[in-house]
């Protein structure tokens, strides 16, 4: 019981963490992997067009159009985002005890991890109403923009430490 208290604590914890980089895309330390790079190629995160409005001509029904579902996002994610942080905190309580109640933990976890959820499918759902208010030319400047960036990146990258070598087996 006490071992899997711990593995609970742990995998929460880890998912806490991580939960930023997925939930506010595009502000993820690191490369991010997974899922997360495969959505990014395929969508645009407001930011880009904020900073390239003007090379993707947008019109002002865009722009409008942009705004307002960014504003309504934010807000909403804001509201989430509070309940989230109440709702781990309690977790971290019941995590925090000597003898942990199992049903307890996982029944708060579930709603911090169905908040997450949420946070997450509120963001994607911005990012498909973005992509879907583009014209083909506009996604198409989009994407050269991404493809120099990750050149770039990829220029920049340090290089990858190398494994250390493995012990001989005996």
């Amino acid at each position: 019981m006490r071992r899997t208290a711990m593995t609970l604590a742990v995998f929460t914890l880890a998912l806490l963490m991580c939960a930023p980089a997925f939930a506010r895309p595009g502000r993820g330390k690191g490369r991010g992997g997974g899922m997360k790079r495969h959505l990014a190629k395929h969508l645009y995160p407001p930011e880009m067009l904020m900073r390239f409005q003007d090379d993707l001509a947008l019109t002002s029904t865009q722009r409008k159009t942009l705004l307002k579902e960014m504003k309504a996002t934010q807000s909403k994610a804001t509201d989430l985002k509070f309940a989230l942080h109440g709702e781990a905190q309690k977790l971290t309580k019941l995590l925090a005890a000597d003898r942990v109640s199992e049903k307890k933990a996982l029944a708060q976890s579930d709603k911090v991890m169905g908040m997450e959820r949420k946070m997450k499918r509120l963001h994607l759902r911005l990012l498909v109403r973005i992509k879907n208010m583009l014209t083909a030319e506009q996604k198409a400047t989009l994407d050269k923009v991404k493809a120099k960036w990750r050149s770039r990146m990829n220029m920049h990258a340090p290089p990858q430490p190398p494994s250390p070598p493995t012990p001989p087996s005996r």
